[in-house]
């Protein structure tokens, strides 16, 4: 249930927005969430007709809608006042992303912690996928190859 807690507040930290003190943290996130399977789309889950796992994600998707519905929306409501519920970005959605969050980048910090985000472990956490081409390669003697490729003479 720790995902349902973590969930909970990150998506109170989402509708905060700029008020929040994650506000920049949260910027740097994907903002439609992490592809986790529970934002596929229909037609990306369709293609697990008949499998374990499209079992296992239809179930997580009730779970959530339940702990959405009874547990985390009334609460979402008491700390933000009632006008929340007017919202365009009030609904299960926002709980999902905070969720896609949570379980893609939660960290196990101790046992009187559990699992939380830690955002500056989560810049360790992840390569860049893009290098620059002028970036020489560590421990390349770039001379002695140039000089092995030419001929005497």
């Amino acid at each position: 249930q720790d995902d349902i807690a973590i969930g909970a507040a990150v998506a109170h930290e989402l509708l905060l927005g700029s008020k929040s003190r994650w506000y920049d943290y949260l910027c740097s996130l994907p903002p439609d969430g992490e592809p986790v399977p529970a934002l596929w789309s229909k037609a990306s889950l369709s293609s697990l007709q008949g499998s374990d796992l499209q079992v296992t994600i239809a179930a997580e998707a009730e779970r959530t809608e339940y702990f959405w519905d009874t547990r985390v929306k009334p609460l979402l409501v008491a700390a933000l006042g009632k006008a929340v519920v007017r919202r365009p970005d009030f609904t299960i959605a926002i709980f999902q992303r905070a969720l896609s969050y949570a379980s893609s980048r939660g960290f196990f910090v101790d046992a009187d912690h559990q699992d939380a985000l830690v955002p500056l472990a989560d810049l360790f956490n992840h390569k860049s996928a893009y290098t620059p081409l002028d970036m020489e390669t560590w421990g390349k003697d770039t001379d002695t190859d140039e000089e092995e490729g030419e001929e005497d003479g």
